[in-house]
């Protein structure tokens, strides 16, 4: 948890007292947009769904509107995980071209010693296409486990809400950190080892983006230009920590 206060304190200095804030007006500003539409999208995936299974399950009955609105509700609830990735990965789209900018910007306060260039904007899209398929399909596996996991008597319905909103905050987190360590040269097998190893680091890092988008207004402007700024940070962090390793414990970048 220390790593991630660390990061979100660096992330607030280099935006303010560093001013990255005006070379990141034009991709803040669209995060700030897609807020709003995404959480109209969450509803209208849940109502979408619950239209659908009505018409599956029941052809010939209507549900009634507490019914359907219950339905609405739950299934909002099950599509959470898997669209608030596709979120993050939308904001992290209009960040890819200033992120070798906030890199350099953020090694050069943690490190003093910034490592020039980086992958193209191609490269970097690439990456962030493969990360999003790989967190997204994980995503929806967890889902699945989850409804599993409700099945187990007394305990169950805690046990699959606890593990799926544990694995859907790593899940969420990896992305922000990932542009760093593939700025670094890790493959995301290594990325994805590296994380692991500090899950529980990864979860409060995702917890805490989440809780910031979720501040109504202000949070639509500081939540998601912090995840991203603040990821760089915790991917140096983490980065660094590997290198200090002895050799034999280190994963390889």
């Amino acid at each position: 948890m220390k790593n991630t206060i660390k990061a979100f304190q660096v992330g607030h200095e280099v935006l303010w007292k560093h001013g990255q804030w005006r070379r990141l007006r034009l991709p803040i500003a669209i995060s700030v947009l897609l807020v709003p539409l995404s959480i109209a999208g969450f509803f209208a995936v849940g109502w979408e769904l619950s239209d659908y299974l009505q018409h599956l399950l029941f052809p010939e009955q209507t549900w009634t509107e507490w019914i359907g609105f219950a339905v609405w509700i739950a299934l909002s609830v099950v599509a959470a995980g898997p669209l608030y990735i596709i979120f993050r990965s939308l904001v992290l789209l209009v960040f890819t071209p200033f992120l070798d900018l906030v890199s350099e910007e953020t090694e050069s306060i943690m490190t003093g010693k910034p490592v020039p260039g980086g992958q193209s904007i191609l490269a970097s899209l690439m990456r962030l296409s493969l990360i999003l398929l790989v967190t997204l399909a994980a995503s929806v596996l967890v889902v699945i486990a989850g409804f599993a996991l409700s099945a187990l008597p007394v305990i169950g319905v805690l046990l699959s809400g606890a593990v799926v909103f544990f694995f859907q905050m790593f899940l969420s987190s990896a992305a922000y950190v990932d542009p760093y360590l593939d700025r670094r040269g890790m493959a995301p097998k290594q990325t994805f080892a590296l994380l692991w190893s500090k899950k529980g680091e990864m979860f409060f890092f995702g917890a805490a983006g989440l809780l910031l988008t979720m501040i109504p207004v202000v949070g639509w402007f500081i939540g998601p230009s912090y995840s991203v700024i603040s990821g760089v940070s915790l991917g140096v962090l983490l980065f660094e920590e590997n290198l200090d390793k002895d050799p034999a414990e280190q994963i390889a970048s």
